[in-house]
């Protein structure tokens, strides 16, 4: 498995949500660092992260960036995990650290 050091996501409320091909679509559950499920959707075919769905009242899914066209994305509005950013790390512009 590859991994980097950063992951881009846009995150949305799963009611609002429509996802086409969910028959090629696999996943798996895990404990979030929040203590919420957190539920891994991946292609079955490719292996290709989807999104990951966090369970909970207002339940939200975080959809993995590389799944649109260059230059489609808003700009980012939030930073997550900055407390484990690494010291040459610098705050995109007009995004919150969180």
């Amino acid at each position: 498995m590859a991994t980097g050091h950063f992951s881009v996501n846009l995150v949305v409320k799963t009611a609002s949500l429509s996802i086409t091909g969910e028959e090629h679509i696999k996943q798996y559950s895990a404990t979030a660092e929040s203590g919420n499920t957190a539920i891994r959707k991946f292609c079955g075919n490719c292996g290709s992260p989807i999104m990951t769905v966090v369970a909970g009242p207002e339940e939200s899914a975080f959809l993995k960036g590389g799944l649109f066209p260059s230059g489609s994305l808003p700009s980012p509005k939030q930073e997550l995990f900055t407390k484990r950013a690494e010291k040459w790390e610098k705050p995109i512009d007009g995004a919150q650290w969180a």
